[in-house]
């Protein structure tokens, strides 16, 4: 609920690209969901972690008039590279859902090598 009240009250962007990933044994459809009528466009991914969730489950699991927007990337830092390709100046990229994804992409982000 934090970050939706971030996303609408305390950023400007004209589209909003999520990089999104969880872990298969977490409540899902309750981050999920809320989230998902703000993104123009959902990318899911899967970090290297045993427990993470599946992209093709991530998928079945939002709900069916947002998937039209949504992708499928097998790792992070492809998720972040699409998510920069799709992106125009005036866009904002929130990577959310795992704090596995988060770390991976901080590491990324950072210029550090994924271990």
């Amino acid at each position: 609920q934090s970050l939706i009240q971030s996303l609408r009250e305390e950023f400007q962007y004209d589209k909003l690209i999520c990089v999104w990933a969880s872990m298969s044994d977490k409540e899902i459809a309750e981050t999920l969901h809320p989230i998902a009528p703000l993104c123009d466009y959902i990318i899911f991914t899967r970090p290297d972690a045993e427990r993470s969730a599946l992209t093709e489950d991530l998928v079945q699991i939002l709900p069916e008039e947002y998937r039209k927007g949504s992708q499928k990337v097998a790792d992070v830092q492809s998720a972040l590279i699409m998510a920069q390709s799709i992106a125009t100046p005036n866009d904002l990229i929130c990577v959310a859902g795992s704090l596995y994804l988060i770390g991976a992409a901080r590491k990324i982000l950072l210029g550090e090598l994924v271990s």
